[in-house]
């Protein structure tokens, strides 16, 4: 076992097992993150790393001298110096399809959570119950018969609106690429992203992080949503502009908003944690068992190709390392 291999987080065991036949496998077993400093320190001496919400700077890769493939637990990779691992020759991958079913569930609570207003609803039972429950107790909002606006529509858009559809909703998408709805078995109807943005009474956003994608929704577009509308990310942190959104709900310019994921992660600001507008939960659209299971699976599988001198599936980087060559 020479392959030596350092999983940055704690993950499932049953998904490490066979990793562990193959290599030898350093974990970081505890609750908290790896410091920069450890992570230069196991550097030198790995071949593989499998990244679980860790940085991995240029400094770093450039220490890894022996290191063949960053194999990143989760979709979004912003967090990874691929340029830095390009130079070096390493292999940067992903799981994209790993995290869909359980980030649509998620997208869906989130939807329901505000609307319903589950949250205060389950605070005022346990804290602040005064035994007075009358007609108009926590009155809310029905997704039936409501307009949703699914911005990128790709595997979790798509599996967003099948679920949205048993709901009765209508249903609409912008993307930067027209898919064939119809595929679906669902009725879904393309909207340029101002008209979406304007009509919708929820929006969802399913986009990764990109330069084009940063502050893609914003003060100007929180202008123009209506007064009734709700807006849920399960995305990436950065697709919002945080401080805006901040004053548009304490000035109710939308209904509300649900969070799973922020710009300052893992902190979140005092005036988001303060409003009863808007739902927060910290990052866990991947976090069910199943998925998880199979996300330590499938990103162990990558390392142990990478081993026996195959390429892997989902190589982010792999078009510019060809060229390289």
């Amino acid at each position: 076992m020479d392959f030596k291999v350092l999983v940055t987080k704690k993950l499932p065991e049953e998904g490490l097992n066979k990793l562990k036949e193959h290599c030898k496998v350093f974990m970081n077993n505890t609750d908290s993150p790896l410091t920069q400093k450890e992570l230069l320190e196991f550097a030198p001496i790995i071949d593989a790393i499998i990244t679980v919400r860790t940085k991995i700077s240029a400094e770093f890769i450039e220490k890894a001298k022996k290191l063949k493939i960053i194999s990143h637990y989760g979709v979004g990779y912003d967090n990874i110096d691929v340029a830095a691992a390009t130079k070096k020759g390493i292999m940067v991958t992903n799981l994209p399809y790993s995290v869909t079913e359980s980030t649509a569930e998620l997208t869906m609570s989130l939807m329901l959570a505000v609307s319903r207003r589950i949250v205060e609803a389950d605070n005022y039972t346990r804290n602040a119950n005064d035994g007075n429950w009358h007609p108009m107790l926590m009155m809310s909002h029905e997704l039936y018969g409501k307009k949703l606006g699914i911005i990128g529509f790709g595997r979790i858009g798509q599996a967003v609106a099948k679920r949205a559809w048993g709901f009765g909703m209508e249903l609409y998408y912008y993307d930067m690429k027209k898919t064939a709805s119809d595929k679906l078995g669902i009725s879904v109807k393309y909207l340029p992203f101002e008209k979406l943005i304007k009509q919708m009474d929820y929006i969802t956003l399913h986009v990764p992080y990109i330069k084009e994608t940063y502050h893609l929704i914003a003060e100007k577009e929180f202008k123009i949503m209506k007064k009734s509308a709700y807006l849920i990310n399960a995305s990436r942190g950065s697709v919002v502009d945080q401080q805006a959104l901040i004053k548009v709900l304490q000035d109710k310019i939308i209904a509300g908003a649900a969070l799973d994921v922020f710009e300052t992660e893992p902190q979140v600001p005092d005036e988001l944690c303060k409003l009863k507008n808007v739902v927060l939960t910290p990052h866990i659209g991947t976090s069910t068992v199943e998925t998880k299971t199979r996300m330590a699976a499938r990103a162990s599988e990558k390392v142990i190709k990478v081993m026996h001198g195959e390429t892997p599936e989902n190589v982010v980087n792999e078009r510019e390392l060809k060229r390289k060559r």
